[in-house]
């Protein structure tokens, strides 16, 4: 029997990014917004939802944990970077990460 197999790559959330060369961007932000310290995205990057472009953020009191709010939201999601130029590339994301 033959198989073939149209799965998502099991990867971790770090190799996913080194392996479509994303740059996770981190900011902070000032204590009186109320809101968690620092927030995580893709650099140039965007989700896509019935055909809409959607910015999403991870956020968190610390790098680490904005970063592991994005990789949680980006679960399943269809990324676009640099969706309006002509470089852009869509990039399919696992529905789940591995974790390391």
């Amino acid at each position: 029997m033959n198989i073939v197999r149209k799965t998502f790559p099991v990867v971790t959330f770090e190799r996913f990014c080194d392996l479509n060369s994303l740059i996770i961007e981190i900011d902070e932000r000032p204590r009186w917004t109320g809101l968690p310290r620092y927030i995580a995205a893709v650099k140039d990057g965007e989700t896509m939802r019935d055909g809409c472009l959607i910015g999403i953020y991870g956020n968190g009191e610390t790098e680490a944990s904005a970063i592991k709010d994005l990789e949680r939201k980006l679960c399943g999601e269809m990324l676009a970077i640099r969706a309006m130029t002509p470089e852009r590339r869509n990039i399919q994301c696992p529905n789940e990460w591995v974790q390391p």
